[in-house]
């Protein structure tokens, strides 16, 4: 079955197909919403997977136009955005259900199979051919007794033929249903897979031409006529069978545990692939991370613009989706808490309490990527800390209503020691009293520009390394801090 997904982040994208990869459906995606809505109209697909906030045209409109031009393809809306609105919005548009960002994969795949059930009469999870039987929950293929093993597009031959026991199909209506517009195979591709699959059949004592070629026309099933009246069109729906009307989606309780191709069971098989995924994007949380300091920095200077206020909203809602996918459920509200902010409209004065939940999130990235694999790549250098400095609070930072914070703030304010809040590319966030005193300049000079601001016009060689020193978060005396001081 071909499955298509219309999401523009990269990292929900990946996880998606890997996870349906892995459930043997064909995968094709689009990361815009015109792009999805051309491919819908000029390719059939079983269901539609899409994304609600979408660049070029959002989701919403981009099922409007599906349903209004007589395209009945089952859509599963995703939003970030947990409230009734949006829901009715979306329902109201076509879609067949919504799933709430973060999900749960496993819930994810039992709503898509769910879905895909309601394209035909019967809500049945299995399909029966005499003694071939499909279980789409398990994604197990059996003959009598026997466990198949196949590859991904073996399984998607042979459930094509099962769903489908009475019609022929040729390659170009193979390669329509089982691979991606990408993908180009050839007629011996096709055969071979074909031979491959029947051999496998005829090894556990299927008949040789369980799968007949029709010439001329094509392949199918060759059922006989007990296999008939036992295999009816109930229990084999059409492929191009059209959904019922959209109602309320009820799940049927799965008792067994769903295996994947190795007999692991699914939830071991996700959590490999998901810590994968992790380890390939885990430097694009770090940009998300740098984008969100970048738009802070913008705020304190007075110079942000139209444009990266939608791209930090667009920053935050992105990792509001997906870091709950790895499990990074404080993470998550974090960035929402972020992305309501800056939707409201952030100001000045509400720096501080933005640089405070940026800390905690990329406190959070980090605690995720120091669990996985050593031997990947850390999301913090041992030799040169990320973490630059400690986020200080000013007099500008709201009143904490924890007392350890309140007295944490007090001592920060009021210290003789110069306390520097930076961004992980070295732009000033909060600069204390000590800091005014030590250096020489006042925090509105510096707040907001790069720490190389420090550095004045008659620099030299010693007072660079020293410079180098305080960027790394590392002790100086006050005689080495006046090699930077604006007098220098």
């Amino acid at each position: 079955m071909k499955i298509l997904i219309v999401e523009d982040d990269e990292c929900v994208i990946k996880i998606l197909e890997t996870a349906l990869v892995k459930q043997h459906y064909s995968v094709e995606v689009a990361t815009n919403g015109l792009a999805g809505r051309d491919l819908a109209e000029a390719f059939t697909y079983d269901l539609i997977v899409l994304d609600i906030m979408l660049p070029k045209l959002d989701g919403i409109n981009v099922c409007k136009q599906l349903r209004e031009q007589g395209n009945h393809t089952p859509i599963l809306l995703l939003t970030a955005q947990d409230t009734s609105t949006q829901k009715v919005m979306g329902l109201n548009a076509g879609a067949d259900d919504y799933l709430v960002k973060p999900f749960d994969l496993a819930e994810l795949l039992a709503r898509i199979r769910a879905l895909l059930r309601r394209g035909g009469t019967s809500l049945s999870p299995v399909i029966e051919a005499g003694d071939l039987r499909l279980d789409t929950n398990l994604c197990q293929i059996t003959y009598g007794n026997h466990l198949l093993s196949l590859t991904p597009k073996e399984y998607g031959l042979l459930e094509l033929f099962l769903r489908n026991q009475r019609r022929t199909f040729n390659n170009s209506n193979i390669i329509e249903h089982l691979w991606s517009v990408a993908e180009s195979p050839s007629e011996n591709t096709i055969r071979a897979h074909l031979k491959s699959l029947r051999q496998k059949l005829k090894a556990v004592g299927a008949p040789a031409d369980l799968i007949e070629t029709v010439y001329g026309l094509g392949y199918r099933l060759k059922i006989s006529a007990e296999t008939s009246a036992e295999a009816t069109e109930s229990s084999t729906p059409p492929i191009s069978a059209l959904p019922k009307s959209t109602s309320d989606l009820k799940l049927q309780p799965e008792s067994e545990p769903k295996l994947g191709t190795g007999g692991e069971p699914e939830q071991i098989l996700l959590d490999a692939e998901i810590a994968k995924v992790w380890q390939r994007y885990q430097g694009q949380f770090i940009a998300h991370i740098q984008l969100l300091e970048e738009a802070m920095a913008a705020l304190l200077r007075g110079d942000i613009n139209a444009e990266l206020r939608q791209q930090v909203e667009r920053t935050a809602h992105k990792l509001a989706g997906s870091l709950g996918m790895f499990g990074l459920h404080e993470g998550t509200r974090i960035a929402q808490a972020i992305e309501q902010l800056w939707l409201t409209g952030a100001t000045r004065s509400q720096v501080p309490q933005l640089s405070q939940w940026v800390a905690q999130l990329h406190q959070e990235i980090q605690q995720y990527s120091m669990t996985q694999d050593s031997s990947s790549q850390s999301l913090q250098s041992p030799s040169q800390p990320e973490t630059q400095s400690l986020v200080a609070e000013s007099a500008q930072v709201p009143t904490p209503t924890d007392p350890a914070q309140s007295l944490m703030a007090a001592i920060v304010a009021s210290s003789d020691d110069a306390i520097i809040g930076m961004t992980l590319s070295g732009t000033i966030l909060s600069w204390n009293a000590g800091a005014e005193k030590i250096y020489g300049y006042a925090a509105v000079e510096v707040e907001g520009q790069s720490i190389a601001c420090l550095i004045p016009s008659n620099a030299t060689k010693p007072s660079l390394q020293k410079l180098t020193k305080i960027h790394w978060d590392q002790d100086i005396n006050h005689q080495e801090a006046r090699h930077v001081r604006k007098d220098g």
